[in-house]
């Protein structure tokens, strides 16, 4: 049992591990505290480490962390890249999938904002670069058939005009269909040169664009000298994102940017291997309990009776 209140201020906890032994399971428990994690993604190096006395050798690398983001979570950047310095270009792709054999013309666009929300440029289909060059658009990369980023932004946040405070991303639907049709929605954020990923999101209930023909999905935004991210995920109404202009201005408003916690340092030389040692340290100390596999039982069943 475990009494997380009781080790302090932190936001994770790693409870246990199950892992097959023979012919049966083992369980181990673990009980470990982290003070900055808000989801699984964040922890992708801990979790391999937490290996290291079943897998010898495995190597653990401390960039391997996502971001898995929720509606309304924000994170900065650098926090994910391993240094205050972020790549040269990054990449925003975003996909969707479309049910029932419909064919919906959907269009991703970049609206940018001052720091009064007053509106600076507008990137889609029509315009594919900024005019300070810093955001292009990718155009059209597929129609929701097959898998990958329908839609992709290729951003230099270091070359963006320092009057542009709030960088946000929508979709459309120019034909002016409902989005009713469009399932799997979702968007990532990752290193143009490396292609790891940064952050990731999925939306899960797309319930949420019926009857609506746009969805304002989330932005880029300066706070203390960093760029953030925040997902947005409302559905709109809007056949090009001048409609919607207006509906991230109001988000904006509703939703005030908040301090985030202090900057994550960088990991130093040898993190990884160091992380291996702590952790398959813990482990062969930890408290391991055998687990044995359910067999299944034969039921005689009447000739005749249902099986239900």
């Amino acid at each position: 049992r475990f009494v997380p209140a009781m080790a302090g201020a932190h936001t994770a906890i790693f409870m246990a591990r199950l892992a097959r032994e023979g012919g049966g399971w083992k369980l181990t428990t673990i009980g470990d505290m982290d003070h900055t994690a808000r989801d699984w993604g964040s922890v992708v190096p801990e979790l391999r480490a937490y290996m290291g006395d079943l897998i010898p050798g495995i190597k653990v690398d401390p960039l391997e962390r996502v971001a898995i983001m929720r509606k309304g979570g924000s994170i900065r950047l650098s926090d994910y890249c391993n240094s205050p310095q972020l790549p040269q270009t990054i990449v925003l792709g975003l996909h969707w999938d479309v049910t029932n054999g419909v064919n919906i013309d959907l269009d991703a666009s970049v609206i940018m904002l001052d720091a009064n929300l007053q509106q600076l440029d507008i990137v889609f289909y029509g315009k594919l670069a900024s005019s300070d060059g810093a955001v292009r658009h990718g155009g059209d990369e597929r129609e929701g058939d097959e898998k990958g980023d329908d839609e992709k932004i290729f951003l230099q946040l270091g070359s963006v005009h320092p009057s542009v405070r709030y960088i946000g991303f929508v979709i459309n639907s120019y034909s002016g269909e409902e989005l009713d049709d469009v399932k799997d929605a979702g968007v990532h954020l990752f290193d143009g040169s490396s292609m790891r990923d940064i952050f990731r999101y999925h939306m899960t209930n797309t319930k949420e664009l019926d009857k609506h023909t746009a969805l304002v999905v989330g932005m880029l935004f300066q706070e203390g000298g960093a760029w953030c991210a925040r997902i947005i995920s409302e559905a709109a109404q809007g056949r090009t994102a001048n409609e919607n202009v207006d509906e991230l201005q109001a988000y904006i408003r509703r939703n005030p940017i908040l301090p985030l916690p202090p900057p994550r340092q960088p990991d130093p030389p040898g993190a990884g291997a160091a992380m291996v040692a702590k952790l398959t340290a813990t482990m062969q100390q930890a408290h391991a309990v055998a687990m044995p596999v359910a067999t299944a039982m034969p039921v005689a069943v009447p000739v005749g009776a249902p099986v239900i």
